[in-house]
């Protein structure tokens, strides 16, 4: 399952670090991740979950456990499509650079993937001493 917290964290963490897509392609909303930014959460989704990289020539989702998961479905479905393994970030660059989608912008994910593990510390912090 993926949190929901994590997805609103990407649109963040996107919207405050990326002002150039912003006046090209506008504000990234929870909604529309999967119009665009699909390949970039991802990889974020990778990084906190594990799993592997499936990519079609128009999406790209995580398979975890027979499980697929992106930001329309964060409880899991049973197949989101057909694609291959990438789970290879250079292939990964190479692939989306080549659709006509931009580079893969590590410096937001590793923005994301830190906010969100700071948030999991605390909330796992106050559960075991403030409760």
């Amino acid at each position: 399952m993926i949190s929901q917290d994590l997805i609103g964290l990407f649109v963040e963490v996107w919207n405050e670090m990326d002002e150039d897509a912003i006046e090209e392609l506008g504000e990234v909303r929870a909604s529309t991740i999967n119009n665009g930014w699909c390949y970039q959460f991802v990889v974020v989704m990778q990084r906190v979950y594990g799993g592997n990289i499936i990519c079609s020539y128009d999406h790209a989702w995580l398979r975890k456990d027979g499980v697929d998961y992106d930001s329309s479905n964060p409880k899991g479905a049973s197949c989101i499509g057909r694609g291959e393994i990438m789970n290879d970030i250079q292939d990964l660059h190479t692939y989306w650079d080549k659709a006509n989608s931009g580079p893969i912008r590590d410096d937001i994910i590793e923005e994301v993937v830190a906010r969100f593990e700071a948030i999991q510390a605390t909330q796992t912090y106050k559960a075991r001493n403030c409760g």
